[in-house]
């Protein structure tokens, strides 16, 4: 039974783009704040989502609610709901498994695909991602709960911050969502995926190697690539200006597009 997802939708009139945003594991809508308000200043209509288990939304003990092909059914629904213009989907990490699910089932509903520090598939021997995607796992639950400093650069191992976020759900959630996604496997529907793609990829991160980026705007037809040098996995956070300001280019390509 699809849960009822919580998320936040900012609507600009006379939007020429609606920009569709799907945080990474153990983060929330909030993830993507800064971002938004730069997009709303530029007059895009926004939809930010809290997937199963994270932030806002509820969080079940059935895994068919954290597989892919659910999620993508639960956020498909409040997007035809809210007939978006010209929808600009954006996936981090494992929002990108989301993003590229929703662009395989509803590709006519996609205008643009924008994936940040994501893969196409998590068993990858070559690059032992399943053995690092467990080994996040891991350290997030051994981290202590003691109060931190506030930093202002988050590193891809230090996931105090992403435990706190569990904590605030619970981590049945986590778990769920982890086991949901160890699956993914997007191989076999990347060479049909027909939009503009754009690919962003920071240079240092140590979660997702870059090289997999690469492979990635390889196997889609229509697709860019850009390596951000000095960004590691938690991009969306260290450097939101870069982000909107590449969202904005994406944004822009529909405007001249005339569509």
């Amino acid at each position: 039974m699809a849960i009822k997802l919580n998320y936040q939708l900012n609507i600009i009139k006379n939007s020429t783009a609606s920009f569709i945003f799907l945080h990474g594991l153990g983060g929330n809508l909030k993830a993507w704040r800064p971002i938004v308000n730069e997009l709303s200043q530029l007059a895009y209509t926004t939809i930010s989502f809290d997937l199963p288990g994270h932030g806002d939304s509820p969080n079940t003990f059935s895994l068919s609610d954290y597989t892919q092909t659910s999620i993508v059914h639960q956020v498909h629904q409040v997007v035809a709901k809210h007939k978006l213009t010209n929808p600009i989907l954006v996936g981090h990490c494992y929002g990108g498994f989301s993003a590229l699910t929703y662009t395989h089932l509803y590709p006519k509903d996609v205008k643009r695909l924008v994936l940040i520090s994501t893969t196409y598939k998590l068993l990858t021997p070559k690059h032992s991602l399943n053995s690092r995607f467990i080994k996040m796992v891991i350290l997030s639950l051994l981290k202590n709960l003691a109060p931190s400093r506030q930093q202002t650069y988050i590193r891809d191992w230090d996931l105090l911050r992403l435990f706190r976020e569990i904590i605030k759900t619970t981590p049945s959630g986590y778990f769920l969502s982890v086991l949901g996604a160890l699956s993914f496997n997007a191989t076999r529907y990347l060479a049909n995926i027909s939009c503009p793609t754009h690919v962003i990829h920071g240079v240092g991160d140590s979660v997702i190697p870059y090289t997999l980026a690469k492979e990635l705007a390889q196997k889609i037809p229509k697709s860019s690539l850009t390596l951000v040098p000095q960004a590691n996995h938690i991009i969306v956070i260290n450097q939101p200006q870069t982000i909107a300001k590449l969202l904005s280019k994406v944004g822009q390509s529909i405007k001249q597009a005339g569509k």
